[in-house]
């Protein structure tokens, strides 16, 4: 018998050399294994301690049963064998409940176990709390719609294999599985359709990052038409994601009640989300003003399918099922020696939010 890492308990060291003889071919899948009794003898064991070994490789889907026939080396197909977690922020912005369809759906057309979605609440400690425990789970990948913690970064970096990361963070390029939307230029198009449709007075609706990809795409397009980027149609909501409704109901007012007030009114407002895009819609109806008639809006993200009842958005849509397609196939390949690195182009979905003003 091989001798293997003789510190551990001897179930362990069983487990271990079984599958160091799967992941070798020594044994081949759909191989049936030998009868307990049997590797018993050959493990120098006793039956109660080889039974503990394959009862725990049975649970890890690494061998799997044949009733009346016997215990079997399980096939290659993964999809049966893995459980995939996603973690979001919140559950509270459509966007993330997006995400976590668009992963339920794309793991249910491609038959693997449905995926289990985790709410990390904002809350840095618990996000790397989670994701710790998760990292002990046997046969578990984790997706994260972007991260918060620095402990969580950490462990990103100690287990990179083990996650799919969903945002841009350059500190990771390289170094982990990476797949991220290409936000500025997905912004600067449903800028550019507002100017494309005749706006130059064109206002945005962003949350209050310095960095934030999306403003910085808006002041581009605009620049590029050649419009003066004025300070008045600019408007920042503060950690919106975390804010109560009502809460941010008075924010998007005061926003709306600063553009109207504008001598020069706005006639087209960008949303850095379509969160965002909703409840100014939803601001302007309140006070009996018409979409696109009194404001054209475009958004970013796609999170409501462009639906919010009457309307349809015209947005930049990231391509999710893309995204999840990408994992799934990077999963099932033969473990390349690269990490996974994609970034994914969004797409400007026509809705009926954008009025084409008439020249003069």
């Amino acid at each position: 018998m091989e001798t293997y890492k003789n510190y551990l308990p001897k179930y362990i060291q069983i487990k271990e050399l079984i599958k160091t003889r799967i992941k070798s071919g020594v044994y081949k899948h759909g191989q049936k294994l030998k009868p307990r009794t049997a590797l018993a003898r050959e493990f120098n064991t006793t039956l109660a301690t080889c039974s503990k070994a394959v009862d725990e490789l049975l649970d890890e889907k690494e061998l799997e049963t044949q009733i009346g026939v016997g215990t079997f080396i399980a096939g290659k197909n993964i999809e049966k064998k893995l459980q995939i977690y996603g973690t979001v922020r919140t559950l509270n912005n459509p966007f993330y409940g997006k995400f976590a369809d668009s992963l339920n759906r794309t793991l249910m057309e491609k038959n693997f176990l449905p995926p289990k979605i985790i709410s990390t609440q904002f809350d840095p400690a618990k996000e790397a709390e989670t994701v710790n425990a998760l990292l002990k789970e046997n046969n578990s990948i984790i997706v994260m719609c972007g991260f918060l913690s620095d402990d969580t970064r950490q462990l990103i970096l100690e287990h990179p294999e083990r996650f799919y990361i969903f945002g841009h963070a350059p500190e990771l390029e390289g170094k982990a599985n990476q797949i991220v939307s290409d936000t500025e230029q997905g912004a600067f198009i449903s800028v550019r359709h507002l100017i494309e449709m005749g706006h130059r007075d064109i206002a945005i609706i962003s949350g209050s990052s310095k960095t934030d990809l999306k403003a910085i795409a808006y002041k581009r397009a605009l620049t590029g038409a050649g419009i003066k980027i004025e300070e008045k149609y600019i408007a920042g909501i503060d950690e919106s994601d975390r804010l109560p409704m009502e809460k941010l109901n008075a924010e998007v007012n005061i926003v709306l009640e600063k553009f109207l007030k504008c001598r020069r009114r706005p006639t087209a407002v960008f949303c850095t989300s379509d969160f965002f895009a909703m409840n100014f819609i939803s601001a302007c109806q309140m006070r009996g003003l018409k979409i696109p008639d009194d404001f054209s809006v475009s958004g970013y993200d796609g999170a409501f399918e462009g639906h919010t009842g009457a309307y349809q958005i015209t947005t930049a849509v990231q391509p999710l099922d893309e995204l999840f397609k990408a994992v799934l196939e990077h999963l099932t390949s033969e473990k390349p020696e690269v990490f996974l690195s994609l970034k994914l182009s969004p797409i400007l979905r026509y809705g009926n939010t954008v009025k084409k003003l008439k020249k003069g």
